[in-house]
């Protein structure tokens, strides 16, 4: 796991994770309100009193990953907590890491890049999304799931080639 997870390696592989993409890059400031909020909340979490034990990581200036593990379970009201939380970064400092209808993958130039579906299946139609093209995946589901490199993999072999692989060119299929 590459050092921006460091954090993690204390949680088992089946703590829970639950990623947060930003839209555009964020800058030291931004940077810096997504790590403080995150820094202040996580001490205070708890599931059904139960303290929960947790990290997050700021990854690729793009993404805010929040890992969690408690044996009781991760409630829904824990969760809506964690919501919460983050949605204070939209009303105090204009970032919305809530947008769930963003995909992110890299450009051919390796640029990390967020667009909406419809913009998504146009760059495919258009050839610019192929086979190989790394997307990442927001919708892991475990610290496992991390550590076994299902973050940021082929749009190939990720969930995405399920809704948008009928759009892909054949030989886009098969040479990459």
């Amino acid at each position: 796991m590459d050092t921006e997870w460091s954090d993690f390696a204390e949680l088992p592989d089946e703590a829970r994770v639950w990623v947060y993409g930003f839209e555009n890059d964020l800058n030291t400031n931004a940077r810096n309100a997504v790590s403080e909020a995150l820094r202040r909340f996580i001490p205070t979490w708890t599931s059904h009193q139960h303290h929960v034990t947790a990290a997050f990581a700021v990854v690729l200036n793009r993404f805010a990953i929040v890992a969690a593990f408690t044996p009781h379970g991760i409630s829904g009201c824990s969760i809506d907590s964690l919501w919460q939380n983050l949605r204070t970064l939209e009303m105090d400092h204009g970032l919305n890491p809530l947008d769930g209808g963003l995909l992110f993958f890299r450009d051919g130039s390796g640029q990390l890049r967020a667009v909406d579906r419809s913009q998504f299946q146009q760059l495919i139609g258009a050839g610019e999304i192929k086979g190989a093209t790394p997307v990442f995946d927001t919708l892991v589901e475990s610290v496992g799931q991390l550590r076994a490199g299902r973050f940021e993999r082929a749009f190939e072999s990720c969930w995405h080639i399920r809704m948008f692989g009928s759009d892909l060119e054949p030989a886009a299929k098969a040479t990459d």
